[in-house]
């Protein structure tokens, strides 16, 4: 469906909604908001599928890593994602930095200190590129990241041996996305049945015994989040 296509089909409803009297404004708003929706999905699509362009701008990563001294592979990992022709990696990239951005020891000290003072961090300006989505934009992401869950379950299954460094970075790029999604309390609920994904795919997980020199991703992510099966101690 073409962009000059939907919009005709937008002002058609609302001229619908406003001819009919006993409609009220709740449902008008309503009804307007889903519109709203389908546009920001549907308008956007490029011939290649690859990247929405209603969705917000890929997040400013060093506006957003300002004065925390970020860790060169987190740098790194972020430039790398949002150059990505793949929307998701957008995704990931903000999810990433309101993660992991608070790196060793001394960062984490300089963020709370920060936080205590009501000064941006770089969880704060994840947490604000966070807001702009609307439920059709959550919705797109639920679906684009359910897709890459199961070719990651399908490697999962297919596993003789233990995960590799290579399916822990895909698994800890889905848990940025689920950050991203349950930012602001996870508004509209849509993040839920996402989270059951992630559930269903760690149940087929195991103790990898990957070496921390093996990726210093994954080792801050031991050092941030000791839950995460993938980390590397």
């Amino acid at each position: 469906m073409s962009t000059e296509r939907i919009a005709e089909w937008m002002r058609e409803e609302c001229s619908r909604l406003e001819a009919q009297a006993a409609i009220t404004e709740g449902d008008v708003s309503s009804r307007l908001e889903t519109m709203a929706d389908c546009l920001a999905i549907y308008s956007g699509h490029i011939e290649n599928g690859h990247h929405l362009r209603l969705f917000p701008p890929p997040i400013d990563i060093y506006g957003a890593l300002a004065q925390c001294a970020p860790a060169p592979w987190l740098l790194k990992r972020t430039k790398e994602l949002v150059a990505s022709p793949d929307l998701l990696d957008h995704i990931v990239a903000v999810g990433l930095i309101g993660r992991l951005a608070a790196g060793s020891t001394i960062a984490a000290r300089t963020m709370l200190r920060k936080v205590l003072n009501g000064e941006e961090t770089p969880h704060s300006r994840a947490l604000a590129w966070t807001s702009k989505l609307n439920r059709g934009m959550r919705n797109e992401i639920v679906r684009r990241a359910t897709e890459r869950g199961d070719r990651l379950r399908d490697d999962l299954d297919d596993l003789d041996d233990k995960a590799s460094v290579s399916m822990c970075l895909q698994r800890d790029d889905l848990e940025s996305v689920a950050w991203v999604l349950r930012s602001h309390g996870n508004p509209f609920g849509i993040g839920t049945e996402f989270e059951c994904h992630l559930d269903s795919l760690d149940e087929r997980s195991e103790p990898h015994g990957l070496d921390a020199a093996a990726s210093f991703h994954l080792h801050e992510v031991s050092w941030q989040e000791p839950e995460a099966w993938w980390g590397i101690a």
